[in-house]
């Protein structure tokens, strides 16, 4: 099943980019465009959220795989696979950045 890409999510992870909010920063969750990336998300029919943010975990340009797998562990209730594959792109940020 094919499931077409929200661009709106490309473009606000591009904004939070720019504007320096960082996924793993204890202050992002109080920015405007993370709640806009969550909006984003709920908006996404429940049967399709999971398998659209798949594809988010593959796109590091701007931290999207960083954000989409945040949401995906913090708003959803993904499978032990999905689950795995969050944690494999979380734990290429290294220990040593801080946010």
């Amino acid at each position: 099943m094919y499931v077409k890409r929200n661009d709106s999510f490309l473009y606000t992870c591009k904004e939070t980019f720019f504007l320096g909010i960082h996924p793993l920063s204890s202050d992002s969750k109080n920015s405007e465009p993370y709640k806009s990336l969550v909006a984003i998300f709920n908006a996404i029919p429940e049967s399709n959220r999971s398998e659209l943010f798949l594809h988010y975990l593959l796109e590091e340009k701007y931290n999207c795989d960083l954000w989409a797998a945040t949401i995906l562990l913090q708003f959803s209730k993904p499978s032990a696979e999905i689950v795995k594959k969050c944690k494999e792109v979380l734990d290429r940020v290294p220990a040593e950045v801080q946010y």
